[in-house]
C-alpha cells in the first residue's frame, strides 16, 4: 500500500504488485477500508500500471478538500461530518433517537454506536471526517 497525505487526512492506494483484483487500484480511506477504486479496463496503451498508480496518487494528493477528492472521484451524494452522530439522519431517515445519551434505532430498540456506523460499507473516516456515500 501507498500512504496519501492529504490536507484533510491520509488515504492509501494499492501499488501494481500489491493488488487484489487485476482489473483495478483500490484506494482505502484512513482506517485502511475499501473506499473506491480506478478501472484498468482503459488504461492507455504504454502507460505502466506503478505509473498509473503514481500519477493518481499525486492527483490525489493534491486534492485542497474533501469536496474536491469526492467530486474528482464522481461521487456526487454524500455527507461528510466530524460527529458520526450527524450522519444518523441521512442513515436511519428518522428512525434513529436520542435516549439519555445513547442513540436508539427507533425500529429495532438497537443501540447505535461509532462501531456500528463504521460498520456499514457506505462509511468511510477519512482523517477526523466520517463520510456516507449516498447514491
Amino acid at each position: 500500500m501507498k500512504k496519501i497525505e492529504t490536507s484533510f487526512g491520509a488515504l492509501y492506494i494499492e501499488e501494481e504488485n500489491d493488488r487484489e483484483e487485476t482489473h483495478r487500484i483500490k484506494i482505502f480511506d484512513s482506517e485502511m477500508r475499501y473506499f473506491d477504486y480506478y478501472s484498468l479496463d482503459y488504461l492507455e496503451e504504454g502507460v505502466t500500471i506503478s505509473a498509473f498508480v503514481e500519477e493518481q496518487a499525486k492527483w490525489i494528493e493534491g486534492r485542497k478538500s474533501l469536496d474536491d477528492l469526492l467530486e474528482g472521484l464522481g461521487i456526487d451524494s454524500y455527507s461528510v461530518s466530524e460527529d458520526w452522530s450527524n450522519l444518523l439522519e441521512d442513515m436511519y431517515h428518522g428512525d434513529a433517537q436520542l435516549e439519555g445519551d445513547k442513540w436508539i434505532d427507533k425500529t429495532d430498540g438497537s443501540e447505535i454506536t461509532e462501531q456500528v456506523i463504521m460498520k456499514n460499507e457506505w462509511v468511510n473516516k477519512i482523517g477526523n471526517t466520517y463520510i456516507l456515500i449516498c447514491e
